[in-house]
């Protein structure tokens, strides 16, 4: 079994933590984040809306950076990658919303452009490096593999439709939200498919914690807003 390199740990822990930081802002001082983010408009429940998002990064994240086996972290890589990449690009396609006099635009985009090459290069060695779980532990019963490839295509069939066809998806969204918001959605829902299809090739339960983990702290919190806001 192969363990987590301690560089790998530590850069995660780094983007964790800044996550931690937007979840912050966007749970508990959504007004504070709209005034930070004056490239979107951001109502208190939307603002919430993201915040619950990087939780779910956040806690995907660090607990990464605290665990020692490979095989439950390595998923967590590749979706960093996705995220910080999409953040990048959909930022360049809608440069024209960016005031990088601002302090807010300009810290997003210094912030992705810094974190998503070394997300690239690290899945690139991800994918050359064997991965081997623990032979200890109860299997991954087979219902929750297909539950996770049937959310996996899910996500990502509605992240694709949020990058490519926006202007339909600010239609059917469930509140108001502009084209350029939605379309920075399809990058967080793409995440998730990659996290949830790659979770689900994983033959025992115990590398499934982190991610089991992360997704109730998205749920929970994805309710206990709605509820909020009802």
């Amino acid at each position: 079994m192969h363990d987590h390199p301690v560089l790998n740990r530590i850069w995660l822990g780094f983007v964790g933590l800044n996550a931690a930081f937007v979840t912050y802002l966007g749970l508990g001082a959504p007004l504070r984040m709209d005034r930070a983010f004056t490239w979107a408009e951001l109502p208190p429940f939307h603002a919430r809306f993201v915040g619950c998002l990087y939780l779910f990064g956040a806690v995907l994240l660090l607990g990464a950076a605290c665990t020692r086996e490979w095989a439950a972290v390595a998923p967590v890589i590749g979706g960093t990658a996705i995220f910080t990449t999409s953040m990048i690009v959909l930022t360049l396609l809608n440069w024209s919303a960016f005031d990088l006099h601002l302090t807010g635009p300009l810290v997003w985009t210094i912030a992705y452009a810094v974190f998503a090459p070394p997300s690239l290069l690290l899945t690139e060695w991800y994918q050359r490096r064997p991965i081997e779980e623990a032979a200890e532990g109860p299997a991954t019963p087979q219902w929750l593999r297909l539950g996770l490839r049937t959310l996996a295509v899910a996500f990502g069939l509605l992240g694709v439709a949020l990058l490519v066809a926006r202007g339909v998806m600010v239609d059917l969204w469930p509140w108001k939200v502009s084209t350029g918001v939605a379309q920075f959605y399809g990058g967080p829902f793409l995440t998730l498919a990659w996290c949830a299809w790659s979770y689900s090739s994983r033959h025992r339960i115990r590398t499934l914690r982190l991610y089991l983990a992360a997704m109730t702290a998205l749920g929970v919190s994805v309710l206990a807003v709605s509820l909020h806001h009802r």
